[in-house]
């Protein structure tokens, strides 16, 4: 009897996590999507994720980005389908159109706090280390 009711327990466990993890994937599509600079600025102003959109900074400086490598892993996922966080680890390479590095990080953690507003996930506050 114990073993049922702990194989039942893991079961429901896991299934609930698997939901945390899948109702957030609308987001990680959406950070991917201004890694890979096909977001405008004026989409990400003023948003925290504006800091993932290299575009903003490239325009600043008079250059012109030629293109990026990236990889973005999330690592964990906890919320309680209304608010709560992502920890992923990120690189990123953004080269100008000479090929030459403009900026680059690498295996950076990083922790977001996110809230559902108007039935999505959104990135509310960013939290990573200096």
């Amino acid at each position: 009897m114990i073993v049922i009711v702990f194989f039942s327990l893991m079961i429901f466990v896991i299934g609930i996590y698997s939901a945390m993890i899948i109702s957030t994937n609308s987001l990680i599509r959406d950070v991917e999507s201004v890694f890979r600079l096909e977001v405008d600025r004026s989409v990400t102003e003023g948003r925290p994720i504006d800091q993932y959109n290299y575009n903003n900074h490239a325009e600043a400086r008079g250059r012109e980005v030629g293109g990026i490598s990236y990889s973005l892993r999330r690592r964990f996922v906890w919320h309680n389908f209304q608010y709560g966080y992502i920890w992923a680890r990120y690189t990123r390479v953004v080269y100008d159109i000479d090929g030459r590095i403009l900026t680059g990080a690498s295996r950076i953690p990083t922790r977001w706090r996110i809230e559902r507003q108007n039935g999505r996930w959104e990135i509310v506050e960013i939290f990573e280390r200096p």
